[in-house]
């Protein structure tokens, strides 16, 4: 057997922003194609790029790879692993959307399994492997199965959302469009009467929040402060120590 993971890029869009928009299209592509393939994987999207996992039989891994460079939903295909295996990382899913592939304990255990290979990866690769490890956001907001309340904390878009999964509306767009520039207090949104009533933001930036795509900031006097940014001493952050990323 054979597994390959690259990171790719989301094909920009003429304005410049970077939108997810076809993952929900390549996800259940992939789902379809991997189940006839018999390929197992894994597949995430953050900050304007994707990064997915294959492994199966070598030629069908092979042939589906070489159908991946070629879709034009995105760009610039970096392989970080591609190897011989005795064992799938994966062998329940034939492909699994994570929404934050840092909190599968699947995925934990596949980098653990190649730590090896993945320490010789060249800087450039690291970095954008890192992507993926760091946790996007420091929280200053309550726990993600609570509904967040952001009273008194200043907002911004990290990434561009999935409007596959997020809805595409004038009140979403509008949203976006302003956090994805600048941080913006929370208290400046709720005025803004484009962006509907205050349960309906609020309903909104606990979607966003879900998505781990939502930084928080604690705003002190007329200035916001640093955002914060999360730590953990467990097994990313020896990761990020092995693989030379701190």
């Amino acid at each position: 057997m054979k597994c390959i993971a690259y990171i790719s890029e989301v094909i920009a869009r003429k304005n410049g922003a970077t939108l997810p928009v076809g993952l929900s299209n390549i996800f259940s592509t992939a789902r379809k194609k991997n189940a006839e393939l018999k390929v197992t994987g894994i597949l995430s999207y953050r900050l304007g790029r994707y990064i997915q996992v294959i492994e199966g039989e070598a030629s069908s891994v092979d042939q589906l790879f070489n159908s991946i460079r070629l879709d034009k939903r995105h760009s610039n295909v970096r392989v970080i692993l591609d190897t011989k295996v005795t064992s799938r990382s994966f062998p329940e899913w034939d492909m699994k959307l994570a929404e934050n592939i840092s909190k599968v304990p699947e995925f934990k255990r596949f980098l653990s399994k190649h730590a090896s290979t993945l320490n010789t990866l060249a800087k450039e690769d690291r970095e954008l492997l890192q992507i993926f490890l760091d946790s996007p956001q420091g929280r200053n907001t309550p726990s993600a199965t609570q509904q967040p309340t952001f009273e008194g904390l200043a907002l911004q878009l990290s990434a561009w959302p999935d409007f596959n999964h997020v809805g595409q509306s004038p009140m979403v767009y509008e949203l976006c469009a302003q956090l994805i520039r600048h941080s913006v207090p929370y208290s400046e949104l709720v005025k803004n009467k484009q962006l509907g009533s205050k349960a309906e933001l609020d309903k909104l930036l606990g979607t966003l929040y879900s998505l781990d795509i939502l930084t928080a900031s604690k705003i002190q006097g007329d200035h916001q402060s640093d955002r914060t940014t999360a730590t953990n001493g467990g097994f990313y952050a020896k990761m990020r120590s092995f693989l030379r990323l701190t």
